[in-house]
């Protein structure tokens, strides 16, 4: 048997012992934990020549192994099942969140007010959101991948998990305080989810960091992206339980104006830091990593991913001190000014899309592809309408406008960092579960795209909504309220799509390991293949007593579900006295060989 692109990794070496030698040279260590993927999925996320790693690998599968290779069952470490745990209860809060934005964009549409639904409740579904959905993903992908990269193992895995169960909490805490705001205890359970979350962030930000310190060879552009990503994650995790106070004060206390002069003046440039500078910036990193190699279309420019980076970084800071200088200062001579910074993270963002090659001809297709070039042409529209924002205020509406900075935000979040998530999750989940994927998803791509549309291009439509005519304003509010569960009924396809097949993966995983246990007595319910696997000499025994076609390969996956007791039925043999004979045959044969 020849050793081909699409095996596992794990099944590779289980199979034949003297790879790992080979593995080892290209950074797979010793030990019983090795990743679950495709030979093929490793080649190219490692930049390693697939030809030249397969001819190495058949031509060790040939050898005998070393005195020093043992033979072992590849398992799962902690930091293999740490992925799944971090996507599903992304998965779980982001669908929690997108349920809760339909509603809340439903009571929006129908009440023709972004002020009929209280501050708070808008943050709250901000807040799930950008860390509950879009924070646990990003955890969940760089403690399964970072190491990969590096070609090294993750650092104090135990504490990796730690980081997950201090997260989970936090963000559900600190989401529920936000939406029962008005009530004063939940300003303290607010601020104590709020401190269990930077607790969690500071976890993550120390974990990732020494491993990649503790990898050898010279740093990576995408580690610059990476680190800086994790400062700002860090960053808006220590300035969150103040927000949250100063922002709860307020509304405590009734403060409308007070309220909403802190929400703009610290919780908008707060976001920015959020979006751009954590998720945003680990984004742009990722992708000059993952999409050139995995995708195989062309190979990134060092020069052009540092201009970006500079470009990019230097832009956010530029906007976020702007806009506290506008809001808590008064400087409203420099509003037009703002123009630059955008117009930085818009071309930063460009030079990002080309170094990726994303829209470049694909040696390699397959179904998340069409999420992350979709995300890539949302990105490009939703900076366009950052672009045109401080246009649109003064000149056309005269005023901030809530209903679009909503939309430009939603096409931002949802349409770019939404459907990267679900583009790259869906190319990694199947490959780590060891499971082909099943779905093209092409429901959840239509229905997440045109929902997200819609509410784009209706929710600033609303700013005209008093000089149109009523039949025009119903269905506008009609397709407001559909675009909200239509992307709801997408998530959910996609979801389950996401957490069936990391429960197959580990359904295959369970039924690997359970196979592999030798038993040590024969029973009615024991499979034939179960023991001609581990009692290879047991075959003569079946053929003697009848069962002539145990040689026939055509029927040897039949075996591995035949129980014992089939067997005996089919071919009219005592049940118990061939059970017997078959026990006794084992032990006098393992009592010969000691």
């Amino acid at each position: 048997m020849r050793i081909t692109k699409e095996m596992l990794i794990p099944d590779i070496i289980e199979n034949f012992p003297s790879t790992r030698d080979v593995f080892a040279k290209y950074g797979i260590c010793g030990g019983e934990t090795i990743p679950r993927e495709t030979l093929e999925f490793f080649a190219r996320a490692h930049q390693i020549n697939l030809k030249e790693l397969l001819r190495e690998l058949n031509k060790a599968s040939l050898e005998s192994p070393t005195t020093e290779t043992k033979r072992v069952t590849p398992r799962e470490s902690i930091g293999e099942i740490l992925w799944r745990r971090f996507f599903k209860s992304g998965i779980v809060f982001g669908l929690t969140g997108w349920i809760f934005g339909a509603l809340n964009l439903t009571y929006i549409s129908f009440k023709h007010s972004y002020f009929s639904l209280p501050i708070p409740l808008i943050l709250s579904h901000a807040h799930i959101q950008v860390l509950g959905w879009a924070g646990l993903f990003i955890m969940g992908f760089a403690y399964q991948a970072f190491p990969r990269f590096k070609f090294t193992s993750l650092w104090k895995p135990r504490l990796a998990a730690l980081s997950l169960w201090i997260a989970i909490p936090g963000i559900a805490i600190t989401t529920v305080s936000w939406a029962f705001l008005p009530i004063s205890g939940f300003l303290i359970s607010g601020i104590i989810g709020s401190i269990l979350e930077s607790i969690s962030a500071l976890i993550f930000a120390v974990v990732i960091t020494q491993t990649l310190r503790q990898a050898v060879g010279k740093r990576e552009l995408w580690e610059k992206y990476a680190l800086t990503s994790i400062f700002f994650f860090v960053l808006q995790s220590l300035l969150a339980p103040f927000l949250l106070y100063m922002s709860g004060e307020a509304y405590i206390k009734s403060d409308m104006s007070l309220l909403i002069n802190r929400v703009a003046g610290f919780i908008a440039p707060y976001q920015d830091i959020e979006l751009f500078g954590f998720i945003v910036m680990m984004i742009f990193g990722v992708s000059q990593r993952f999409i050139p190699f995995v995708f195989n279309t062309k190979e990134p420019s060092g020069k052009l991913g540092e201009f970006s980076f500079y470009v990019f970084l230097i832009s956010l800071l530029l906007a976020v001190s702007a806009h506290i200088a506008i809001r808590l200062y008064g400087f409203e001579s420099i509003r037009p000014l703002t123009a630059i910074p955008y117009a930085g993270l818009f071309l930063s963002s460009l030079g990002v899309i080309y170094n990726t090659g994303v829209f470049k001809k694909a040696k390699s297709h397959s179904r998340e592809f069409k999420f992350i070039r979709a995300a890539y042409l949302w990105l490009v529209f939703s900076m366009v309408l950052l672009l045109l924002l401080p246009v649109y205020n003064h000149y056309v509406l005269g005023s901030f406008s809530h209903n679009y900075f909503g939309a430009y935000r939603h096409a931002l979040t949802v349409g770019f960092i939404s459907l990267m998530i679900i583009g790259v999750s869906s190319r990694v989940t199947p490959i780590m579960s060891g499971v082909e994927p099943k779905s093209s998803l092409i429901i959840p791509f239509a229905l997440i795209n045109t929902g997200n549309a819609l509410r784009v291009v209706f929710q600033i439509l609303g700013d005209f909504e008093a000089h149109i005519t009523y039949p025009l304003t119903l269905i506008s509010q009609v397709f407001l309220t559909t675009s909200g569960f239509a992307q709801v009924i997408g998530f959910s396809f996609w979801a389950y799509d996401i957490w069936s097949t990391a429960n197959e993966g580990i359904k295959r995983q369970k039924e690997k390991e359970l196979s592999r246990k030798k038993p040590v007595v024969i029973e009615a319910w024991t499979k034939v293949g179960e023991i001609i696997e581990h009692y290879p000499e047991t075959r003569d025994l079946f053929i003697k007593l009848g069962f002539k076609e145990i040689d026939n390969p055509a029927i040897h996956e039949t075996l591995k579900i035949t129980p014992v007791e089939m067997v005996c039925k089919l071919y009219s043999l005592n049940e118990e006295e061939f059970l017997k004979e078959l026990n006794s045959y084992i032990k006098r044969r393992e009592k010969w060989h000691t």
